[in-house]
């Protein structure tokens, strides 16, 4: 084991490369708990919060909780969350790397969870951060984005940590669909723009109706681009009109061939489009269907090199 930023504790000789890896005995939790547990101000206190809400105590250690935690983390496999830590309960793939548990290995120096808990244990303030934890149950790895909390309290001459915990993952994929959409148009309008200074220069009668092709098709995708990032977040509140009619595979597909034959990310690449030689009916929002599959089409054209087939 490396010894880089190593902690050693006594007693039982356990290591963290983090925060610190002791407990208090189970007897000791369960006592705690107990008493939390008729605390009427402590239990409105966590049931105040929508999401996970957890009281730790200094080590990080679960000693009370909201119902909404009970619910979700009933599957703990010993079916015991007191006493335990977050990503243990979690199962955070991390969390049983250390013997220590949760907290003590290095990858828990880059979590926002353990950062705020122990920001908040050592400080004494409150303290936010976020964190990607992958969480691994039956052999299957699911990633979770979280926003966490922790605010530290006294009660009774004892020091806790109050820990709260949101879902992120919307928050976080519509600020990744932002990025990605603004990063299309300004290239858009940047070619739109280029295009524009470019065309009162050419004194070529070919060459000037080539450019003029090459600003509608700029334009149009311009309006492609912010149709779709409408749709998104239409569809993200619930309010999508989705208007399906009859229509044909191989009419879909030459609506992809017009839009991205011509399209700035098709040059050098070889775009093929399969057309069947039976068509074949199919029900579908045809604009809708267009764009989804145009965007998968323009993700392949923006990976690919110059000489490869798409």
């Amino acid at each position: 084991m490396s010894n880089e930023n190593l902690i050693i504790k006594t007693h039982s000789i356990q290591a963290s490369f983090f925060a610190t890896p002791e407990r208090r005995p189970i007897e000791e939790i369960d006592e705690i708990a107990e008493i939390l547990q008729e605390n009427d101000t402590v239990r409105q206190l966590l049931e105040g919060y929508p999401g996970l809400a957890f009281i730790l105590n200094e080590h990080r250690q679960i000693v009370a909780f909201n119902e909404y935690s009970r619910a979700i983390l009933h599957e703990n496999e010993n079916g015991r969350i007191v006493g335990q830590r977050f990503g243990e309960a979690l199962k955070c793939e991390n969390s049983d790397v250390m013997d220590a548990g949760c907290g003590t290995s290095k990858s828990c120096r880059v979590c926002g969870a353990a950062q705020s808990m122990k920001d908040a244990i050592e400080n004494k303030q409150e303290s936010k951060e976020e964190c990607r934890i992958t969480i691994n149950i039956d052999n299957k790895n699911s990633f979770l984005d979280l926003g966490v909390k922790s605010t530290p309290f006294k009660l009774n001459g004892h020091n806790f940590v109050v820990f709260a915990v949101q879902d992120i993952a919307d928050e976080k994929r519509k600020q990744v669909l932002e990025k990605v959409f603004f990063h299309d148009i300004l290239n858009t309008a940047t070619a739109i723009q280029g295009i524009s200074e470019l065309l009162p220069t050419i004194k070529d009668t070919n060459e000037y109706l080539e450019f003029t092709d090459m600003l509608e098709n700029s334009a149009v995708q311009l309006i492609q681009e912010i149709h779709t990032q409408r749709d998104l977040v239409q569809a993200e509140s619930g309010k999508l009109s989705v208007n399906p009619v009859s229509t044909t595979y191989n009419t879909i597909i030459e609506k992809l061939r017009v839009l991205y034959s011509d399209h700035t990310l098709s040059k050098g690449k070889d775009l093929k489009f399969q057309f069947l030689e039976k068509d074949i009916q199919i029900f579908t929002d045809q604009v809708l269907l267009v764009r989804s599959l145009g965007n998968l089409v323009k993700n392949a054209l923006e990976a690919s090199k110059k000489g490869q087939s798409v």
